[in-house]
């Protein structure tokens, strides 16, 4: 037999049975077509994904009316997000584009960045402070950093990492509109448009006290005696 005719045909068998396995492994296995066709394009295109992994936690929440001279915004009702924090668990850095608050029924509202002032902490150190007053009490939110200006400076959060901070959300929501849901929805969106989200229990206590209970956006300073004066 001419080696030539024999070497063909052996390439011309292998060339077959390679064939039949593919044949029968598409029939057998189950196919992503999704990632089969994302997977050449990834490498030049950023695809988005529904979710956001991340872990949402917030200290503590709380509602009132927010005051702050020369804006449209006063009078409106806030949510205050005392210490919230934005842990990054996929497998990638992740940079934040925003953080909302979800309501039924109304729009989403962004955070604003609050004026703040400077409380004594003694030995000469202060704290970046942000004031709430209910009724002829002021209440001092020591150790406050504004979300929003966090967000803002565009760093990645690596694997693992945290970013964290405390926002206001001034809504257009009056108190029967909020009432008339059982939570409201924090979202944090990324770049791509991914999302995570935590929803937020409406708590009966939100509405003790509230018509007495502003989010005063100032600029003022708490010596060590206790003064407060305008900064």
């Amino acid at each position: 037999m001419d080696m030539t005719y024999a070497f063909k045909l052996v390439i011309s068998f292998g060339i077959g049975c390679f064939a039949l396995l593919c044949i029968y492994w598409v029939w057998v296995e189950p196919i992503d077509f999704k990632k089969t066709l994302r997977w050449p394009l990834e490498k030049v295109v950023a695809f988005k994904d529904p979710v956001l992994a991340a872990d949402i936690d917030v200290k503590q929440v709380a509602l009132g009316w927010f005051e702050q001279n020369g804006t449209s915004l006063k009078g409106k009702l806030a949510l205050i997000f005392y210490d919230l924090r934005l842990v990054n668990r996929s497998g990638g850095n992740t940079t934040i584009k925003d953080v909302h608050v979800r309501i039924e029924g109304q729009p989403d509202a962004d955070s604003v960045v609050v004026m703040t002032g400077s409380v004594s902490t003694g030995q000469g150190g202060a704290s970046e402070t942000l004031l709430v007053r209910q009724g002829s009490a002021n209440i001092f939110m020591m150790g406050w950093v504004n979300l929003r200006t966090v967000i803002g400076e565009y760093k990645p959060v690596p694997p693992g990492g945290v970013m964290s901070g405390s926002a206001v959300f001034v809504t257009d929501a009056t108190p029967e509109q909020l009432k008339s849901v059982k939570s409201v929805q924090l979202v944090v969106r990324d770049f791509l448009e991914n999302e995570a989200t935590k929803d937020i229990k409406v708590d009966p206590g939100w509405w003790q006290g509230l018509d007495q209970r502003y989010i005063v956006s100032r600029h003022f300073k708490v010596d060590e005696t206790g003064k407060m004066v305008d900064r």
